[in-house]
């Protein structure tokens, strides 16, 4: 009787020792295709933000190891990537995806020193000049570009007056650095155009009165007259009757017509004007003309 209780015994702790063991299917499921990109000719894996697949176990430690075949370092290129995953239990799963490596250089960066020029004062001899007759200083500027060509631009007007303009000077280089600097152009005009056309001129003055049934034509007469600057920059004054008139750079000017009509034109040629008036109304009408050469 204690033989057989003795094997009985023995059975149980066998069959206890060699319990089936725990079956724990894993789900896991792997990144997506992922691209990275690099500025250096090879990186380290460990330096990349690799992903971690999503896996779950249903064993009772729900720890799971990961084993890749991501090489240590990696070179621009696609890369297959497999990752195997283990539970305590025993239990493995796989999944695969597509690294990418791209290389891209980065831009060079630069530092540019500016120097302005100094404040400048140029004396014009025209009412107008064009900003590209001045040729003004560029600024000094160097850069620490690998290119070291610079490019200039600035905010000056194509044509310019006297007066005072603050001029802004822009710069960037090859690399895609920018400065920008300012200083101050002073033009001051030293030239009257009117000094060529003032002096004194003797001509002949022919006249004549005339309506629809008369004409009269009064003798011709010698006389001087005398041209001096008006009170506006682009005048002068006729002085024998006291007339300021406007004229342009050529020495021109068309007078309008007011109370009835009243035409004069001043023209300078050289060293000799003409002058043609004519005044009066439809019915009754006065002309002179006036030629003569400066004194």
């Amino acid at each position: 009787m204690k033989k057989i209780l003795r094997w009985y015994v023995i059975c149980a702790v066998i069959y206890a020792c060699h319990e089936p063991p725990e079956i724990s299917p894993i789900l896991l499921e792997c990144p997506q295709d992922i691209t990275f990109i690099i500025h250096t000719p090879v990186v380290a894996s460990q330096f990349l933000p690799l992903p971690v697949p999503a896996g779950t176990t249903t064993c009772s430690n729900p720890e799971l190891q990961f084993v890749s075949n991501i090489p240590s370092e990696l070179e621009p290129k696609s890369y297959d990537i497999s990752i195997e995953a283990k539970d305590a239990c025993g239990a493995k799963s796989v999944c695969n995806y597509r690294l990418t490596i791209i290389y891209e250089e980065l831009p060079e960066v630069s530092t540019i020193q500016l120097e302005c020029p100094q404040d400048i004062t140029l004396e014009i001899t025209t009412p107008l000049i064009l900003a590209q007759a001045l040729h003004l200083p560029d600024p000094v500027a160097t850069t620490s570009c690998s290119n070291p060509e610079l490019n200039f631009n600035s905010n000056l007007p194509d044509e310019l007056t006297a007066g005072t303009y603050q001029v802004k000077v822009g710069v960037h280089d090859e690399c895609g650095s920018k400065d920008s600097c300012t200083y101050s152009l002073t033009l001051e005009n030293v030239y009257d155009y009117r000094d060529k056309f003032l002096g004194t001129y003797m001509g002949i003055r022919s006249c004549g009165w005339f309506n629809p049934d008369t004409l009269v034509f009064k003798p011709d007469t010698m006389i001087t007259l005398s041209i001096l600057k008006g009170s506006k920059f682009n005048t002068i004054i006729v002085l024998e009757d006291d007339d300021e008139v406007i004229i342009d750079t050529t020495g021109t000017f068309p007078y309008p017509s007011f109370g009835g009509y009243r035409f004069y034109r001043l023209n300078f040629s050289n060293d000799s004007l003409c002058i043609s008036q004519s005044w009066g109304t439809v019915a009754s009408q006065s002309s002179c003309s006036f030629r003569g050469r400066k004194n």
